[in-house]
């Protein structure tokens, strides 16, 4: 599956987002208030989320194991530097792996 990033607007209710996705276990992707502010972000409680891929992602595409992301860097408030493509490949079966080995239930 591709996203297309700037083709795509959403309302996205309860966290006050102008655009949120969910692409797989607990990534997400995201734009607070404008749509040059998308990023890649791993959802880490309710209302928090952790940056991965900071903005501004404009494509992403993605399976079961594996997300690649297209990015144009960005140093707010500047504009994204469009003449720049940064390209991410993060492996999902690594980040599930590591978090099984740092996240442990404890029954008390």
């Amino acid at each position: 599956m591709v996203i297309a990033v700037g083709l795509i607007l959403k309302s996205c209710g309860g966290y006050g987002f102008l655009f949120q996705k969910h692409l797989s276990d607990d990534i997400w992707l995201i734009a607070v208030d404008e749509i040059e502010q998308m990023s890649v972000s791993l959802k880490v409680s309710d209302n928090g989320y952790s940056g991965i891929i900071e903005e501004t992602v404009f494509a992403v595409g993605y399976n079961k194991d594996y997300l690649i992301v297209k990015q144009h860097p960005r140093k707010f408030p500047k504009s994204p530097q469009k003449d720049s493509t940064n390209y991410y490949i993060i492996d999902l079966n690594k980040i599930r792996q590591e978090k099984a080995n740092f996240i442990t239930k404890i029954d008390t």
